[in-house]
Parts: C-alpha cells; sequence; structure tokens
C-alpha cells in the first residue's frame, strides 16, 4: 500500500466544507459587528445639525453681509452667568457702542442649544435690568454641561448684533 503525500496524521482532512463553513463565520462575525456600530452609532446621534442644511448653505453669502454690517455697528456684546439669590444661573448680556456707550432699548431674544441634543433647547427671554444690560433666567432644572449660547439684539432702526458663544457651565 502506498501512502499520500500531503495527508497529516491526525486523521483531519480540509474540505470545501470546512472552507465555506469558516468564510460564512468569518463574515458574519464582520457583518454582526458593522450592524452593532451602525445601530450604536444611530441611536446616539443622528448626525443632523440643521433641518434645512442646504437652505443653509445657499444662504451662506447673506450671513457673510450680516456679519459685516454687524463689524460696521461698531458695537461689542459679552454676557456673563450671575447666580440669583435662590442659586439659579442668569445670564446677563451687555451691549456696548463705539465708544463704550450702553446700547439700550434693544429687542433681545436668545437660545441655550445643547450641542449634541436639540431636543433639549432653552428659549431665553431677555429683559433690560439697566442701560444695555439684557438678563434672562433659564427655565430649566440642570444647566450643567456644555451649551450654544445664541443671542439676537436688535434695535428700533432693524440693526441686529447676534452674539453665538459655546459656554460650560459646571456643577
Amino acid at each position: 500500500m502506498t501512502q499520500m503525500q500531503g495527508t497529516n496524521d491526525t486523521g483531519f482532512r480540509l474540505i470545501g466544507r470546512h472552507v465555506l463553513l469558516s468564510f460564512i463565520v468569518f463574515f458574519g462575525m464582520i457583518l454582526a459587528s458593522n450592524v452593532a456600530m451602525i445601530y450604536l452609532a444611530l441611536s446616539t446621534f443622528p448626525g443632523l445639525e440643521n433641518n434645512a442644511s442646504y437652505k443653509a448653505g445657499r444662504d451662506y453669502n447673506r450671513q457673510i453681509e450680516a456679519a459685516r454690517a454687524q463689524g460696521q455697528l461698531g458695537w461689542s456684546g459679552q454676557f456673563e452667568i450671575q447666580q440669583t439669590e435662590q442659586g439659579v444661573p442668569k445670564i446677563v448680556v451687555t451691549y456696548q457702542g463705539r465708544e463704550d456707550w450702553p446700547v439700550g432699548g434693544l429687542e433681545v431674544s436668545g437660545t441655550l442649544n445643547r450641542t449634541v441634543h436639540s431636543d433639549s433647547d432653552v428659549v431665553l427671554l431677555f429683559e433690560e435690568v439697566g442701560p444695555g444690560t439684557y438678563a434672562a433666567t433659564p427655565d430649566i432644572d440642570n444647566l450643567m454641561g456644555q451649551w450654544q449660547l445664541q443671542v439676537t439684539a436688535e434695535n428700533a432702526q432693524g440693526e441686529v448684533y447676534r452674539l453665538d458663544q459655546r459656554i460650560y457651565l459646571k456643577p
């Protein structure tokens, strides 16, 4: 009896069925991990920052023009976070003109946007509490964390000043 070359002593032979099963298991594991990663990525953050991104892209030149007009106003806006007597955070915005004179009589509105969840946005209602100083107390229980503060001030002539700042509120 002649002995065949290439056989091993264990008696195991690699046949087509084994190769097919190995490929199915290998690619099945890759597919399962990809499906898990896609599910986790989409369930934690949809990636949608603006519902009308195409329109926002088209309006870019208008945004540039608005920034130029804001620069020509000569205003400056600053904000600070203060605590009320009850310990509630209050957002105070101060506007000054070219020669550091307060800019009063503005209609000021704003929003606090979570940087990762659009469903927790907070509308801010500002009141003038002094010459050129406007304050708003957010109506939310937990302000801690990272927020995007967007404040718009408009005078009687329709001139607009926008303040857009990322803030982090510590516990």
